[in-house]
């Protein structure tokens, strides 16, 4: 009994030697951080060289980053407003900023046509008139044109940009020939008029005339500054 008890423990010990040298060895799994050392390694040698860098050299950065800073989001706005006026922009004081380039031109369009007009005066008498009367010309595309590449410069306090214009001196010297009939007044000598049955003495007084070439000139020097204000027209008395 115990010869084969024995004999039954040798073939489990045999069995079992078999089974251990047949089994697959076991294999970890690897992660995905130990399947791209490489990846990894880069990314970490990146991270540790821009801190290194920004310990040593922290003023060099700076200065090397704000240009950086400037330049990408320079390329944001154009990306953003492209075809638009930049942001907080004006003209003829019109925000224009955000608008698409055809709807800042009819805005201007409009402005220019209905709501700018030139109030021209000799001392208490007044004309109204409008810049096209007056032989001034809106460049409107241009205009609106102009404000590319101004960037965020409009941020926070406004960016106003001048109206392009240019001045028609045949058409402008022809509104004030026209206008010097109604400025002028002749002179006069004193006089008496019997009036109500009462002499009244009528004191004289010298006569006034529009200087046309004086106040085409004056306009030239500064057309820009004639729009929406009042201009005191140049005149020359008679005696």
């Amino acid at each position: 009994m115990d010869d084969s008890q024995n004999a039954g423990r040798a073939r489990q010990r045999q069995k079992a030697r078999e089974r251990r040298r047949n089994r697959q060895p076991m294999v970890a799994k690897k992660t995905d951080a130990e399947t791209s050392p490489i990846l990894t390694t880069n990314w970490r040698e990146i991270i540790y060289f821009v801190n290194d860098q920004l310990h040593q050299h922290p003023m060099a950065i700076k200065v090397i980053s704000v240009p950086m800073l400037l330049l990408v989001v320079l390329s944001v706005v154009n990306l953003v407003f492209g075809g638009r006026v930049p942001p907080n922009v004006f003209i003829m004081d019109q925000p224009l900023g955000g608008m698409p380039y055809t709807d800042a031109v009819e805005r201007l369009e409009y402005t220019w046509t209905q709501d700018t007009s030139i109030r021209l005066i000799v001392n208490d008498r007044y004309w109204i008139a409008t810049p096209t009367e007056l032989g001034l010309e809106l460049d409107k595309i241009t205009s609106v044109e102009a404000t590319n590449g101004i960037g965020l410069a409009g941020l926070p306090f406004g960016y106003w940009v001048d109206p392009i214009i240019s001045v028609n001196e045949d058409a402008m010297r022809q509104y004030f020939e026209k206008l010097a009939t109604d400025i002028y007044i002749a002179p006069s000598n004193a006089r008496y008029e019997w009036n109500e049955g009462v002499v009244q003495g009528i004191l004289g007084q010298d006569g006034i005339q529009l200087d046309v070439n004086a106040t085409i000139e004056n306009i030239l020097q500064q057309p820009l500054e004639v729009l929406g204000s009042d201009v005191a027209l140049i005149t020359t008395m008679i005696t």
